[in-house]
């Protein structure tokens, strides 16, 4: 019976005790559980933090195949995170000599065991872009693995460095502009007034080279005496950092101890990212001089001035004079011009000018009455459209008049209604300076009614001479036959038939020639001559004359 109860109270403590030991698995397995929860959670923030890295983040084996890889390279290649990892780089990179760069790289530092860092290094991602990366590859091995690895940080510097180099490029034009100056240019500190820089302008102006000037102060560069001192340099810039602009006249001194005159602007302005004042010098030793002189000369102008103004007081009295007087002369010469123009339209004969191709480039008035057309139809035609073809050949011989020689020609001319027409043109032949050629400078008299009298009067004169030609006959064959007394009669009465024709022609021809009286050309005068040649050429007219 004892034994039975210490046989049960021995397997109840034995229950009691895998109760507990239960228990214990129990809560260790709730522990397991937490902690794989926070592992998870830790590997998933980790995983977060490294994605949202914008750098690079990649470990790779020996052989090159990624173990670990950021959102960063995945998006570099182009891909995912799960389909990148595990993959060999040599696999998916665009460019073998990069690759072998890279496990070139990759095999030292896991070899060794040394971190590397590469300042610049080039990589092509998975769209041909090229990027500049600064990489730091230090050892690695994964946990609960013994083979080496490699852990990487690129970060990608592609910007930072265009920027530098476009720095670069700006310092270098920064400097050229400086250094190409024609004035001498400082930089100045705005609190302490140190010389922070200098073009190569000042160094020709002081005789310092750039590294002696920036240990120098300005008093250095300054006469020294008030108010050329540090001082007083020292509140100009001042003035200028608070106030603006400051433009100013400064005694400068030469490394030689040579003092001249300059000119100093002094401006604030942002140099390389920091606050400055800039001050541009020019020598103005030589204007200053010359300003000198022209003070002097100033004072002996005065006096001259003083001399001479009288004198022109008197000149000016002159000169006004002499404006009235000319302003009456342009009053007559416009008053001169007007009338010569009223009595050139009023002339009643053509005037005209052509030019070397014997086109008008003027004509009065009258040009509208001869040819009976507006002088803007006329002006640029040539003279030749409007003469008789016959007559044509005379006009070519006008264009070929030397010059200062005189053209005189009567032609027959078409006027607009193809009414044919006779002038006398009389021109010479002048230089024109606007055009450099000839031009033909006239008068075109209409001879229309004196050569349709002169025709009329010819007819007539026919007539006249082949009646006296019948007279003359006549008369031979009666002196011939012997009958005197017939012949008296006969004479009589072929006088009494003649009388009164003679009488009306001798009449007609002397009012042609009483018209023409005054012509120069020895033709139009043939009108006072032919009714003496009438009768002076005929026998019977010396008789006729006796009997009467």
């Amino acid at each position: 019976m004892n034994d039975q109860n210490n046989s049960r109270g021995r397997l109840e403590e034995e229950l009691e005790r895998l109760r507990r030991e239960l228990a214990q698995l129990r809560g260790e397995e709730e522990a397991l559980k937490r902690v794989e929860r926070q592992f998870n959670e830790s590997e998933a923030r980790l995983r977060q933090i490294i994605d949202l890295v914008p750098h690079m983040i990649f470990a790779k084996d020996l052989q090159g195949y990624f173990i670990l890889v950021n959102q960063a390279v995945a998006d570099a290649y182009n891909t995912t995170v799960d389909k990148l990892t595990g993959r060999k780089q040599a696999d998916i990179h665009v460019s073998e000599e990069e690759i072998r760069r890279f496990m070139s790289d990759d095999r030292h530092v896991i070899e060794t065991g040394v971190s590397k860092c590469i300042s610049e290094e080039t990589f092509t991602d998975a769209l041909g872009k090229t990027r500049v990366l600064q990489v730091t590859k230090i050892p690695f091995s994964t946990a609960g693995s013994s083979e080496p690895a490699v852990l990487g940080v690129a970060v990608d510097i592609t910007e930072r460095k265009r920027a530098d180099e476009a720095l670069q490029r700006s310092e270098a034009n920064y400097r050229a502009i400086f250094n190409a100056a024609n004035d001498a240019i400082f930089v100045h500190d705005i609190e302490t007034g140190r010389i922070e820089d200098v073009n190569l302008k000042v160094s020709q102006m002081y005789g310092y080279d750039r590294e002696e000037l920036l240990r120098l102060r300005v008093e250095t560069l300054s006469c020294g005496e008030p108010p050329y001192t540090q001082i007083e340099a020292a509140r100009w810039i001042k003035r200028a950092a608070i106030l603006g602009p400051q433009l100013f006249e400064w005694r400068a001194r030469h490394k030689d101890g040579r003092l001249f005159w300059v000119e100093v602007n002094l401006k604030r302005a942002v140099i390389r990212g920091k606050d400055r004042v800039l001050a541009v010098v020019r020598d103005i030793t030589a204007p200053k001089l010359a300003d000198d002189a022209l003070r002097r000369a100033h004072d002996d102008l005065e006096l001259e001035v003083e001399k001479r103004t009288a004198s022109l007081l008197r000149l000016t009295e002159d000169l006004k004079r002499e404006i009235a007087y000319r302003r009456r002369m342009e009053q007559w010469l416009r008053d001169s011009e007007r009338r010569y123009r009223t009595l050139f339209d009023e002339i009643p004969d053509v005037i005209f000018i052509l030019d070397h191709e014997g086109k008008f480039t003027y004509v009065n008035s009258q040009v509208e009455e001869f040819l009976n057309c507006p002088i803007g139809d006329v002006l640029d035609t040539s003279l030749r459209d409007y003469v008789l073809p016959e007559d044509q050949p005379s006009v070519d011989s006008l264009l070929t008049t030397e010059m200062d020689s005189i053209w005189d020609q009567e032609l027959g001319l078409l006027d607009s209604a193809d009414r044919k027409k006779y002038s006398r043109i009389r021109c010479k032949a002048l230089y024109d300076d606007v055009s450099a050629s000839l031009r033909y400078e006239g008068v075109m008299r209409d001879i229309t009614v004196r050569k349709n009298l002169e025709e009329e009067l010819k007819a007539s004169r026919k007539e006249l001479l082949g009646k006296i030609r019948i007279i003359d006959d006549l008369y031979a064959h009666l002196v011939e036959s012997g009958k005197s007394r017939a012949i008296a009669g006969h004479t009589a009465e072929v006088a009494h038939e003649l009388r009164q024709p003679l009488a009306i022609i001798g009449g007609f021809a002397r009012r042609i020639a009483k018209h023409f009286e005054t012509c120069l050309d020895p033709r139009e005068r043939s009108g006072r001559i032919l009714p003496d040649d009438c009768l002076r050429n005929s026998a019977p007219g010396k008789n006729l004359a006796r009997i009467n």
